[in-house]
C-alpha cells in the first residue's frame, strides 16, 4: 500500500510502501521492493484486474454472467405477446364458428406465398387504422394478424434453410453500427 511520496533533491518521486512487519521501504524503477528489516520481497506492479467467473447473489447463490447469452424474456413485450396469443386463440374458430383448429396447427406447414400475402393484408389494415381510416380488424388485430405472418414466414423459411440464422448473424456485425 502507497503510504506517501518521498521527494529527494534530484530525484524523481518515488513511492513508499509499507512492508507487513510495520517496515517502510522504498521501491526500485521496476516497481519491485526488499525490506530492510525482515529481507522480504515484493513486487509492486498493478496486477491486471480480476475477471469474475460467476455472479454471487445476496443469498450466496452463484451462478456464471449472462451478459453474452440471448436474453429471450427482454427480447419481446409480454403485452404484444399476450395479445399474440389471444390473436391466435381467437383465430382457432373455423367458419362455421364451432369448430376449433389445433393451436398449433399451422406449424404443419404452409407455402410461402400465402404468409406473404395475408401479410400484406393485415399491413395495409394496420396501416390505414394508424392513419385514421376505417380497417377490417382494427390495429391490435392487424398488428397481431402481421406478427404471425411474419414469423409463420420465418418460420418456414429457418426450416428450408437451416443455417440462414447463423449466415445473417456473421454476415451482419454490429460492431460500431457502421453502414456497409
Amino acid at each position: 500500500m502507497v503510504s506517501e511520496l518521498v521527494f529527494r533533491k534530484g530525484d524523481v518521486p518515488r513511492p513508499v510502501y509499507t512492508c507487513i512487519c510495520g517496515q517502510e521501504m522504498y521501491v526500485d524503477h521496476v516497481q519491485r521492493g526488499n525490506c530492510a528489516n525482515c529481507k522480504r520481497e515484493y513486487d509492486v506492479r498493478p496486477k491486471p484486474p480480476q475477471q469474475e467467473i460467476a455472479r454471487t447473489f445476496e443469498t450466496g447463490a452463484c451462478r456464471d454472467f449472462d451478459d453474452e447469452k440471448i436474453d429471450y424474456e427482454s427480447a419481446m413485450s409480454p403485452l404484444a405477446f399476450e395479445a399474440m396469443c389471444a390473436y391466435m386463440h381467437h383465430c382457432r374458430k373455423m367458419p362455421d364458428g364451432r369448430t376449433l383448429r389445433a393451436p398449433d396447427n399451422w406449424q404443419k406447414g404452409m407455402p410461402l406465398d400465402s404468409y406473404i400475402k395475408s401479410g400484406f393484408r393485415h399491413l395495409m389494415d394496420w396501416w390505414k387504422a394508424h392513419r385514421g381510416l376505417a380497417s377490417r380488424e382494427g390495429i391490435v388485430f392487424a398488428i397481431c394478424g402481421l406478427m404471425f405472418n411474419v414469423q409463420g414466414y420465418l418460420h418456414e423459411y429457418l426450416k428450408a434453410n437451416p443455417g440462414a440464422l447463423e449466415e445473417a448473424i456473421k454476415n451482419n456485425p454490429r460492431k460500431g453500427w457502421e453502414e456497409k
